[in-house]
């Protein structure tokens, strides 16, 4: 039994386009026309190919990880404005290949700076929510 994944090699060859087509495709390039795009979306369905996160990872250098930052000085209260916050953005990672890393964190803690200094080398990315927003210190950091 070959239990083997399939490739973007797998997946050009079945769809009749080039490598960096295929890439194009799965990275949402504008510059891929309809009908193309349609067989590489097809093709890679059939094969039930999904991309190698690793080399993903490796070829972009990126981490296809966003982080969330917010304020929970109360970790027991429900919090709807978070939650929903989350949803949509979890979603939105989801549609463009990421993934989302929740990092609840006090806004008055001493250590929160170098704690943001250590996640910012693991992620793409911050989606930070007020109050931390507002942390002047934070958002120099981030920038």
């Amino acid at each position: 039994m070959d239990v083997t994944r399939p490739t973007i090699d797998d997946v050009a060859s079945l769809a009749g386009v080039s490598i960096k087509t295929v890439s194009r495709v799965l990275n949402r390039a504008p510059n891929v026309r309809g009908p193309t795009r349609d067989k590489v979306v097809e093709a890679a369905k059939s094969l039930n190919y999904h991309p190698n996160l690793s080399a993903r990872q490796l070829a972009s250098n990126r981490t296809f990880l966003i982080g969330m930052l917010y304020d929970d000085p109360n970790p027991n209260n429900e919090n709807d404005y978070v939650t929903t916050v989350q949803a949509g953005a979890l979603q939105a990672c989801r549609d463009y290949g990421y993934r989302l890393l929740i990092n609840p964190c006090r806004a008055d803690s001493p250590g929160l700076i170098e704690e943001i200094i250590g996640l910012n080398r693991q992620v793409d990315g911050f989606i930070v929510l007020q109050p931390l927003s507002d942390l002047q210190a934070l958002n120099q950091v981030l920038l």
